[in-house]
């Protein structure tokens, strides 16, 4: 799409200047123009930009290639063509569309919405349109809620307000499509005893009178919280590198084993290595794991005679594409292959005997300039080190035991009889990979925090000057502003302050 904004040469000839430049700026337009959608065909929902006839051009990142990933946004032609020629805009370009490896000091990084199941169609079925029109439809009109309460009460069921799902929030899913199977029927009835031409109406009530829109909702209620459990992984904020390689593995064998023969994935260990497009190792249609509410369901369907065997079976082979579709796309963009996830578990303490000193030396190898353990006289000591670590006697570990912690007690253990730290060396690799990133969780949390306070009220923040402040308090402490209470000593310094200042400008 950015072909169209790539300027020509510049040329001497002003006239010939001046003409280039409108002819560049009529084919924006045009190619905008074409791209814009009309408000009655389409309206814009959240997390998605309409693009406009202003000449404003937005990233958007997003499975189904609708725009590039990691960029910003310009107003203008000017602006855009600035942007393009710009030094930053053609680094970030090389970047993306080089697939060099890891450098010496990154992380592959997962996106926190890289595993999505909206992402992934079931068929024509789109999951987030149905989500994001019902959402839409009673926001802010208490008429309509009123009506649908009326429904409620009629199908004796309890009333309970419809969530709206925005695209950027991955976990919103799951939670909107519960509430709407919980509100089914009286949605439905509310839906198709409405009588007005709002598109929107239009293709509500058609959904909600195919039968089969409940089947593909209940399919997508038992197959998100397999997506949800990695993602909620992803967003951790606690350290979290040493479990991400075991829970990959195990995400990807999950959805596997909704559509694969057992017996293949017991042969099959490694997730690259499972023939999951081969159909000999498919499960039949109706042995399929789509959800006990779903498949029954679809049988209940079925006997009542409100759908056909036909769409039976176009159902579930949606589904076996879904599901295919889904381990596909996982196989592309988790990082399997990182040797770094592999060796990082080493800091687990549950996983210590699974391990060997090799995991602790790869991180010196990789990391030269940070762990300076390079001798064969450090090898050795690392060596005993790691030996101590995994014969070591421990107490009963919980479920989910707090590893900074536990590594931050091991690094203030001392031998009885040198007084040196028994675990310096080890403990010392193990906090470097505990302050590695696992996602890009954090930083999308950054991203939201400039947000959320350089709003449209407040657009005169200056970056190196209040904004940056703001940001610096509120990342070093997430806890509402209005459950801090300062200490005494600080109000004392807070109160001096303030009667030197005045006493230093009661004349002025």
């Amino acid at each position: 799409m950015w072909a169209a904004y790539q300027p020509s040469k510049k040329s001497c000839d002003p006239e010939k200047q001046q003409e280039k430049t409108q002819e560049e700026h009529e084919s924006l337009s045009e190619t905008l123009e074409q791209e814009t959608v009309e408000p009655s065909e389409k309206e814009e929902r959240p997390g998605q930009k309409i693009k406009a006839q202003s000449g404003a051009a937005s990233y958007r990142c997003s499975f189904k290639n609708e725009w590039i990933e990691n960029a910003c946004c310009h107003q203008g032609i000017a602006d855009v063509t600035r942007h393009i020629n710009s030094k930053g805009h053609q680094e970030k370009q090389k970047a993306l569309q080089s697939s060099s490896g890891i450098q010496q000091y990154s992380v592959p990084l997962p996106s926190v919405g890289a595993m999505t199941a909206q992402e992934i169609k079931v068929a024509d079925f789109d999951i987030e349109d149905i989500v994001v029109d019902v959402g839409f439809w009673f926001k802010g009109s208490t008429n309509r809620k009123g009506f649908l309460a009326e429904f409620c009460e009629l199908f004796e069921s309890e009333y309970m307000e419809i969530l709206q799902h925005v695209s950027v929030r991955w976990l919103s899913l799951e939670t909107c499509v519960t509430r709407i199977l919980r509100l089914y029927e009286p949605l439905a009835s509310y839906f198709k005893s409405t009588e007005e031409n709002q598109p929107r109406l239009k293709r509500l009530r058609g959904a909600f009178s195919d039968p089969m829109t409940e089947v593909y909702l209940l399919f997508y209620q038992a197959t998100i919280p397999v997506f949800t459990s990695l993602n909620l992984l992803l967003q951790r904020e606690n350290p979290s590198i040493f479990l991400l390689q075991d829970e990959m593995i195990k995400f990807i064998r999950k959805l596997c084993s909704k559509f694969i023969l057992p017996t293949v994935l017991q042969s099959h260990h490694k997730p690259e290595d499972i023939p999951y497009v081969d159909k000999e190792n498919h499960l039949p249609g109706n042995k399929l794991s789509v959800g006990f509410t779903t498949r029954a369901r679809l049988n209940h369907l079925l006997d009542a005679g409100d759908i056909t065997a036909h769409q039976v079976d176009k159902f579930q082979t949606a589904a076996l594409k879904f599901l295919m579709r889904a381990v596909e796309y996982a196989l592309q963009k988790l990082p399997l292959r990182e040797p770094l996830l592999n060796h990082a578990r080493f800091v687990d303490v549950r996983q210590r005997a699974e391990c060997g000193v090799e995991d602790a030396l790869y991180f010196v190898e990789r990391y030269v300039h940070l762990l300076p353990y390079h001798s064969p006289q450090e090898h050795d000591a690392l060596g005993e080190e790691f030996l101590d670590y995994q014969t070591m006697p421990l107490p009963r570990l919980e479920a989910d035991p707090d590893i900074e912690g536990f590594w931050a007690n091991m690094a203030s253990l001392k031998h009885k009889v040198t007084g040196v730290g028994r675990f310096e060396r080890l403990s010392t690799i193990a906090k470097l990979v505990l302050v590695l990133p696992h996602s890009n969780a954090d930083a999308e949390r950054v991203f939201s925090l400039v947000g959320l306070n350089k709003t449209k009220t407040r657009n005169s923040l200056a970056l190196e000057g209040t904004l940056s402040s703001l940001m610096a308090i509120k990342m070093a402490d997430l806890e509402p502003c209005f459950k801090w209470e300062p200490s005494k000593s600080m109000i004392k310094a807070a109160k001096s302050a303030t009667s030197t200042y005045n006493r230093a400008h009661v004349n002025l």
